[in-house]
């Protein structure tokens, strides 16, 4: 037997096209020396298609645009020459090949390109890694043992189990197919025989043949045997007959292969006498029984004829998607096919920078955070190692961001710089105490994997300090993050007093994650609200843009609730409510971790965190070819304490530790032992077993590591929150939806790690407080109209 997936080579010709140019949207180019990849894209001329043995090749031709390092620096704020034209023309090489059930698309080789060729080929890379064993399986066809991969004419044939010469097998109206020769289309009949059938006889032979009716896929299976009578009988029916296969699909818009089977039966008795006539009618009812419409999920159309819908296999690669049109037969077999939907083009568009220069000197604020030690009103001053200046780069059409290069005043100066997930903006904090000794104009090199641009952010404004030291020209931003109660049953987060309306703070249906959402604002300010006393069972919900959170109080009337809510000027709406409207006053207290950024530096491959006695922090980042040890001064600002391509000496709490070298590392490598749940460290309870199937992560709240409560994310993306006793045990207490991640916290500095960057925050945290009847704002007044806010 013998399955084909064809394709008409023009169409896997688009479909690779536009595979190529998204890849080319969102592939970081390292620098060649002194010459930048500033982009590159598909280029219009024609794909061609060449066998290649067992492998067809497609010659995709691009246009790369190439632009010096001195080009870029010529042109801050504008396009550096080269970026626009004229472009090298360039030949990449993607190999399509077949093993067993796996096909492959990838980058074999690049033509033109001189010193990038590799860099280029990797860039692509594979595009195609498509495992058909389950769509084969489907088919009747167990993994094939051998395959490959031909070009007949302009069609392209992924042949499985290949048998004789390649022959073109779609028909009109078929951009591709699913070919089965007439044996495999044999094999897909006798496996929807009932399997009753076989059970009413004590011999059973099957002869199918493809027999189609024109261009209708049709297979006859004759079948015969005997049908043993019941006790005291010891002789047994002959029976024969014929069950006839017709392939078709159902009408759209989703298609699946109908199968319509009509069975007929011819039952012998001789020479029993007069129990002929019964002998016989007991064969049939003992035969036609097997053929049970609900017990194989058909459809009855009459007494020996009914219909199997069965889904069809679902085949895409590169983004473009193949549905179903038709299934034809041919005297060679039966290929199920349609059309293909391409991928949307990806665009040929550059990056264009836009750069938002230094502001003026700014002192970010909490109301929360005031409110300990006063009235919570915000100070008329800045400190100088409190302020800072910021300036924004937004980069419209980037694609991906690959990395910044400090051209002035100096590399010093990356850490001030903040770019998270896939976000256009870049942000640059500088604080005062730094700025103040910037006497020239701060100039970055962004490369994009759309364009590398020079960006020219202007000098930071001049630091004017008052005859305390205080920086006098610097703005106070205050966040009204104070807690305000509503005396009959909730607490809002913001100005104002009230509940927010439920209906407008849900969030959206796709939540940006962890990092993008840390990387959209100063920080994350986290509180574990605690409420006792409750209903057993009662619903407590939370709300804000980015985050639901619905928890039920356990037995003892106690109930956890993490809260996330943005270090920003505008936070939005947020509440918590008691569900059932009853008075949430001297219910609850509230614990916070305030995270505000500070800086960030490249991420290794592992990195090690750990705060000092003094209050600072060091960060060890070790990457391929070093390692990089940071300190964390008073100012968030980290300065380089040591770079060591070797063995180095790191400092841990003051005393210095001797650090493996890469070389020992590979050497000696030290595997973490294999876990089925993904847990963050510091919390021992969410170390423990969980017993909650499809979990495939565990976090503890961020800032919160010892608290009794973790957010589980299950194998279908749903998030639960998780209570546990103090034996260990966990109750599902709710659920959870938004952004949520770790954050590696040491003493008074925590850090965030994506891919490229480490985001560094400095931790502020407020000791559990209690908004209870002896309250100095009192809670127990419920004929006041507003809203009290409590000094937390």
């Amino acid at each position: 037997m013998s399955i084909e997936l064809q394709i008409q080579s023009s169409i896997l010709a688009a479909i690779t096209a536009r595979a190529v140019q998204a890849r080319l949207r969102t592939t970081c180019f390292q620098p060649i020396g002194a010459v930048y990849i500033d982009h590159a894209d598909v280029a219009a001329a024609p794909v061609e298609l060449i066998t290649a043995n067992a492998a067809v090749r497609l010659r995709i031709p691009l246009d790369v645009f190439f632009v010096p390092r001195l080009a870029v620096l010529a042109a801050p704020n504008a396009v550096p020459t080269g970026a626009t034209g004229p472009a090298k023309t360039v030949v990449v090489v993607l190999e399509m090949a077949a093993t067993g059930a796996v096909v492959s698309l990838r980058c074999v080789g690049v033509e033109g390109a001189e010193d990038a060729n590799d860099v280029i080929c990797q860039a692509v890379g594979s595009l195609v890694n498509l495992n058909l064993a389950a769509t084969l399986g489907g088919l009747g066809m167990p993994t094939p043992g051998s395959s490959r991969v031909d070009l007949i004419g302009g069609i392209v044939a992924i042949r499985f189990e290949p048998a004789g010469a390649p022959a073109a097998h779609l028909f009109p109206g078929h951009d591709w197919g699913m070919f089965l020769d007439g044996v495999s289309v044999e094999q897909l009949a006798m496996l929807k025989v009932p399997n009753n059938l076989r059970s009413r006889f004590s011999s059973l032979t099957m002869d199918p043949h493809w027999r189609p009716a024109g261009d209708k896929p049709h297979v006859d299976i004759d079948y015969a045997g005997q049908v043993a009578l019941p006790d005291p009988f010891w002789f047994s029916a002959d029976a024969d007959g014929v069950i006839g296969f017709g392939f078709s699909l159902t009408p759209a818009p989703l298609p699946r292969l109908r199968t319509t089977v009509h069975w007929t039966l011819n039952v012998n008795i001789s020479g029993v006498g007069i129990i002929d006539g019964w002998a016989e009618d007991y064969a049939t009812r003992k035969i036609k029984n097997s053929f049970d419409v609900a017990s194989i999920g058909g459809t009855k159309i009459d007494e020996h004829t009914f219909s199997i819908d069965s889904p069809l296999p679902d085949v895409s690669f590169g983004g473009a998607r193949f549905g179903y049109a038709s299934a034809v037969a041919s005297p060679a077999g039966m290929t199920i096919g349609g059309a293909v939907r391409l991928p949307l083009d990806p665009g040929r568009d550059i990056v264009h920078p836009s750069a938002s220069k230094f502001g003026p000197y700014l002192l970010i604020t909490t109301c929360r955070n005031l409110a300990k030690s006063g009235s919570g009103e915000p100070p008329n001053v800045a400190a100088l190692d409190e302020a800072k200046t910021y300036a924004t780069v937004h980069l419209e059409g980037f694609g991906k961001f690959c990395g910044v290069e400090c051209v002035s005043p100096g590399n010093w100066i990356e850490p001030y710089i903040k770019q998270s997930g896939d976000t256009p903006e870049v942000m640059i904090a500088i604080p005062a105490a730094v700025a103040i000794g910037i006497v020239k104009s701060v100039g970055l090199i962004m490369r994009t994997a759309r364009g590398v641009r020079l960006v020219d952010l202007g000098i930071p404004p001049l630091v004017i300090l008052d005859a305390n030291g205080n920086v006098s020209n610097a703005r106070i931003d205050y966040i009204p993050d104070c807690l305000y109660i509503n005396v009959e049953h909730g607490i809002k987060w913001a100005e104002a007093g009230g509940l927010a309306d439920q209906s407008v703070v849900n969030p959206p249906l796709e939540h940006p994650d962890w990092t993008t959402y840390l990387g959209r604002h100063h920080g994350v300010n986290v509180q574990l609200v605690t409420l006792s006393a409750l209903k057993p069972g009662e619903l407590i919900q939370f709300r804000s843009p980015n985050h639901a959170v619905d928890v039920t109080a356990d037995r003892n009337g106690r109930a956890l609730v993490p809260v996330l809510l943005p270090v920003a000027n505008d936070p939005g709406p947020a509440s918590l409510i008691r569900v059932n409207r009853q008075s949430i006053a001297g219910h609850f207290t509230v614990r916070a971790a305030i995270f505000v950024d500070q800086a960030s530096l490249p991420a290794g491959r592992q990195h090690r965190f750990a705060s000092s006695v003094d209050g600072t922090a060091v960060l060890t980042t070790e990457f391929d070819d070093h390692i990089d040890v940071h300190e964390i001064g008073p100012l968030g600002a980290p300065i380089l304490l040591k770079r060591e391509t070797a063995c180095i000496q790191e400092y841990r709490g003051g005393v210095a530790q001797t650090v493996p070298s890469n070389e020992e590392v590979a050497l000696n490598p030290q595997p973490l032992p294999p876990q089925e749940v993904v847990t963050s460290a510091c919390n021992p309870l969410l170390a423990q077993s969980i017993n909650l199937p499809g979990i495939i992560s565990l976090v503890a709240v961020p800032g919160f590591p010892g608290a009794p409560i973790g957010v589980a994310t299950l194998a279908d993306g749903s998030m639960l929150v998780l209570d546990f006793g103090e034996d260990g045990t966990a109750r599902v207490a709710g659920t959870f939806a938004g952004p949520i991640g770790v954050l590696d916290v040491s003493g008074d500095w925590a850090i965030a790690t994506d891919p490229d960057r480490i985001s560094i925050y400095r931790v502020t945290r407020e000791a559990e407080q209690c908004a209870c009847e002896d309250n100095s704002y009192s809670l127990s007044d419920k004929t006041s109209a507003s809203a009290l806010l409590v000094a937390l």
